[in-house]
């Protein structure tokens, strides 16, 4: 397993790449835990060669948010990495990504301004920034991205198909802890009693799950009925509970047709968590 920490260094090697290999990337932020690893056994098992970044992007933090203190264990992250054969990580610094002013596309999409894009307006940008150099740089042909973070792979999907790039973005599902709890990094934040209430979030989605499994319940209801099961943990403070079309990302007004995103932020402490279910 090789580990390359420029952009300078990657290129030379990525052009010793047989033109005849397929290459799969998972870009992550590393702290990297089991749902992280479900999408680098996915593009093991789909391409000839793997490559796994590790960067963690300034441009999607605000103010006040937890850039500082995000979770970086770069060691532990190789150690993990290296039991399953990975080809390269690649680990660049800002300057890498963000030195060429040029670099990144461009790319604005109203799917960026609901849901996480409402509660963290400088997220996306940075995100889709950050992504794009990225892409540009590894020039995969497959790129892995989770389900977790739902909101996230639509605008991925959507960057790519309508900038028509060749890469094919491949959704992993989302891994959970015991419990329900779904996996993050930021999990490193929690008390064990914080995750003991944060378990009330997957309870609460499957219960929307429910009431949709049933039939002819709208969506104030089930939002109701989700906010319900959260005021059950009083050190619980709700960001958002949204129930979205999944072809606009607009809130269902009433009446529940066709496939929906039903997504949830909440701050336990000052973690915040989201988790959804796509249905």
């Amino acid at each position: 397993m090789k580990v390359l920490y420029s952009s300078s260094d990657f290129n030379s090697w990525r052009k010793t790449i047989s033109p005849s290999s397929s290459v799969g990337f998972v870009p992550t932020m590393g702290a990297l835990h089991e749902g992280h690893l479900s999408l680098v056994k996915a593009s093991l098992k789909n391409a000839d060669i793997t490559i796994v970044s590790i960067f963690v992007n300034p441009k999607q933090f605000s103010a006040g948010e937890d850039f500082d203190t995000y979770p970086r264990d770069l060691e532990d992250d190789l150690n993990k990495l290296k039991q399953y054969n990975v080809d390269v990580v690649f680990v660049p610094g800002v300057d890498d990504i963000f030195g060429d002013p040029g670099g990144a596309i461009g790319f604005n999409h109203t799917f960026s301004k609901t849901l996480e894009g409402g509660s963290r307006p400088h997220f996306f940008p940075g995100v889709l920034s950050g992504v794009s150099i990225l892409f540009n740089i590894v020039r995969p042909d497959f790129a892995h991205f989770g389900r977790k973070d739902a909101q996230q792979l639509i605008l991925i999907e959507k960057m790519v198909s309508d900038l028509g790039s060749p890469i094919t973005i491949i959704p992993g599902d989302t891994v959970r802890e015991l419990g329900g709890l779904a996996m993050s990094s930021r999990n490193e934040y929690l008390t064990d009693k914080q995750k003991g209430s944060a378990k009330i979030l997957f309870r609460s989605l499957k219960f929307a799950k429910k009431l949709l499994d049933e039939g002819g319940v709208d969506s104030i209801v089930i939002k109701r009925e989700i906010k319900n099961i959260l005021c059950l943990e009083k050190n619980i403070k709700i960001d958002y509970i949204s129930i979205v079309h999944l072809d606009s990302l607009l809130e269902v007004s009433r009446d529940i047709r066709g496939p929906v995103l039903v997504s949830i932020a909440l701050f336990i402490g000052s973690v915040r968590l989201i988790d959804n279910i796509f249905y």
